[in-house]
Parts: C-alpha cells; sequence; structure tokens
C-alpha cells in the first residue's frame, strides 16, 4: 500500500553528464509544474563527465514521476525512424 510520503519520496528520473542539459531539463519540468531538484556537480563545466560519480541527478517526486518521464522522453530524446 502506497502512502503520501511515499508519494514525496525523491526518485532519480535521470542522470546527465552535461550540467547544462540537466539544467535544461529541471526548466522544462518546471515549467510544467514540476518540483525536482538536481544533485551532483552543476557548474557550468564545458567538458562531459568522465565516470558516474561526475552525472548529474534529475530528482522528481514519486507522484510526478510518470508525467516527468514522459516530458523528458518527448523533448530529450530523439525520435525512433523505422530503420531501429
Amino acid at each position: 500500500m502506497t502512502n503520501e510520503r511515499d508519494l514525496n519520496e525523491p526518485l532519480e528520473i535521470v542522470a546527465v553528464t552535461a550540467p547544462v542539459e540537466a539544467q535544461m531539463i529541471e526548466e522544462v519540468l518546471r515549467n510544467n509544474n514540476i518540483s525536482c531538484s538536481l544533485q551532483g556537480n552543476v557548474q557550468s563545466n564545458p567538458w562531459p563527465a568522465t565516470s558516474d560519480l561526475d552525472d548529474v541527478r534529475i530528482l522528481v517526486r514519486q507522484s510526478d514521476l510518470a508525467v516527468a518521464k514522459e516530458l523528458v522522453s518527448a523533448y530529450f530524446e530523439a525520435p525512433r525512424t523505422d530503420e531501429e
């Protein structure tokens, strides 16, 4: 049984290597009324992460997870072609 506390627990939606990409995802989520937080090195850095420890993780509440995943997919994933 899921209670209200479980729905407010932050869950990782995605981890990205570029802080700029994380900030773009954060903006899209916030513009769609989804609270989120970034975890990791969010400083502007022109170099991609060199290990999983350098990734920036985007966290959302469990209650927003499905909508947040849909938004990230729509805005940041390349569309699939018939050839794939």
